[in-house]
């Protein structure tokens, strides 16, 4: 889970430290009016995505928009007072086009209803942004959208170059089912269960000897540290209640590299304190927190705004859309959640960190970093291997996942044997 970082100043100081971090405005002469539609939930199962939570930020961004870049927003809203549901989300975006003729639309969150509206906007060639539609691999098919927020595909690009650093190329994904868990022909295991199916899984593996016998390496993939790691490095033990030590020195956890830079302290200050202004029920505090896609929605509406000013002022018109979208994508812009970094496809492409558990510090460390922006990678530290060791498994053993290589040669071992018995005996002359 995200730090939130408290800074005892003024609201007047605290906003300036955000604009300040930002950039000072640009002096665009020209204004510009925007129509833009939100597309949101009132609920979501866990609030990350809720219209109240990235509400105040995707404001906030419209008037920093203002400015620094001299667009202005007219706001309309397509907010759903149900969860994520693909219909919902469909039809509010179809009003919003129909009824408002917007120019743009933010949101959703929710991956089904970022699906859903994306065959709905290639239609009707409507630019769209989104801090949220993590689990949608790609965003290739939609021709409008620019994504802000970490997606699966990018996860799993970085543990590929991890599989290459060590030549590995067979690898076992362990997920979610009610049948038995079954690891054959692979040393490398990536683990995606709940939180009690990944304690029962790693138990297992350390009383079957895989955990510390140092040929297996077990993997898991905890994006916004609330599982497995928390950041400051320390184990979740309310979420691996009951896991063992050795089950932890056998496990390497990717996970999104926090923000630490002045920009994200002061927006995280900025969005704690409106949320106390504007949340009177106590019983909110854990929902109100400054959460991952807050920031993303708000880089979202800024990078945007940049790139249509400057789409702008090369002669551009508005009614281009796809010209718009293009110059947004293969593009970095410095934002509150760091360096942001869409690439051809309209996808971004975000910072990750490795961890490696040390059991003399008791706590994860960072072994390996990767900046999406540039594709480049930093290593830090060896990882340790189940039982301390320091040489990565090998990708096939000797005798085979098996065994059975082996055994194949056991029939054979008489005749092998009696062969070196002759061939000794022909050296010393006998």
């Amino acid at each position: 889970m995200l730090k939130l970082y408290l800074v005892f100043v003024g609201p007047w100081v605290l906003q300036s430290l955000v604009v300040t971090a930002q950039g000072p405005s640009e002096g665009n002469t020209t204004n510009v009016t925007v129509r833009v539609g939100i597309v949101l939930s009132e609920r979501t199962s866990n609030h990350r995505y809720d219209f109240d939570i990235l509400s105040p930020a995707i404001h906030l961004a419209f008037a920093e928009a203002a400015r620094r870049y001299n667009i202005h927003y007219q706001v309309h809203y397509g907010v759903s007072e149900t969860e994520c549901s693909r219909s919902e989300a469909v039809g509010k975006a179809t009003d919003l086009i129909f009824n408002d003729h917007v120019q743009l639309i933010v949101g959703p969150a929710c991956s089904q209803d970022v699906e859903a509206v994306g065959y709905l906007l290639n239609y009707y060639k409507v630019p769209w942004i989104t801090g949220g539609g993590t689990l949608l691999e790609t965003t290739g098919t939609f021709l409008y959208l620019s994504r802000f927020s970490y997606n699966t595909y990018t996860q799993w690009q970085f543990f590929i170059r991890i599989m290459q650093r060590y030549n590995w190329t067979n690898v076992a994904i362990v997920y979610n089912r009610d049948d038995d868990y079954t690891v054959a022909n692979s040393r490398f295991v990536v683990v995606q269960l709940d939180n009690k199916k990944f304690v029962q899984f790693m138990d297992s593996a350390v009383r079957l000897g895989f955990a510390d016998s140092g040929e297996y390496a077990f993997f898991v993939i905890d994006p916004l540290q609330d599982n497995i790691v928390r950041d400051d490095g320390s184990v979740n033990q309310r979420a691996l209640a009951g896991i063992s030590v050795t089950a932890l020195e056998a496990l390497q956890v990717i996970s999104l590299k926090m923000m630490e830079s002045p920009e994200w302290k002061a927006f995280a200050a900025l969005m704690a304190q409106k949320y106390r202004q504007d949340t009177s029920n106590a019983n909110d505090a854990k929902k109100f927190e400054v959460n991952y896609f807050v920031g993303c929605f708000y880089d979202a509406v800024l990078m945007y705004s940049k790139n249509l000013r400057q789409f702008i002022d090369d002669g551009g018109n508005i009614s281009d859309t796809r010209s718009i979208v293009k110059k947004i994508w293969n593009s970095t812009f410095r934002g509150v959640t760091g360096d942001v970094y869409i690439d051809d496809e309209g996808d971004r492409n975000d910072d990750y960190v490795l961890w490696d558990y040390s059991s003399q510090e008791e706590q994860f460390k960072v072994a390996t970093e990767y900046y999406g922006a540039g594709s480049r990678y930093v290593y830090l530290r060896h990882l340790i291997w189940g039982n301390g060791r320091l040489a990565a498994p090998v990708n096939k053993p000797v005798c085979g996942y098996s065994g059975d290589e082996c055994k194949k040669l056991w029939p054979r071992l008489p005749e092998l044997d009696s062969t070196l018995i002759q061939i000794n005996e022909v050296e010393r002359g006998t």
